[in-house]
């Protein structure tokens, strides 16, 4: 069996990442239809949504910067 190439190597990472970071998203949520009905359960949806909003911001920044790290590395 012969080793892997540097490209495929690169190609198998990037595609990695990208997978990871598109499938973050699915964590927030989007409401049922008619589950909004008052003040109170529009506030809780929204405090629970900002919180994965943030979360899925900051994950995706990490795995971003990873993911530059390791691009720009294995260029030079």
């Amino acid at each position: 069996m012969e080793p892997i190439s540097k490209v495929n190597l690169e190609r198998l990472t990037n595609g990695i990442y990208a997978f990871t970071m598109t499938l973050m998203i699915r964590n927030i949520q989007l409401p049922s239809s008619g589950t909004l009905t008052g003040t109170a359960s529009l506030d809780n949806y929204l405090v629970t949504t900002s919180l994965s909003v943030i979360d899925f911001v900051g994950a995706f920044l990490i795995l971003g910067m990873f993911w530059l790290f390791i691009s720009r590395s294995s260029t030079g």
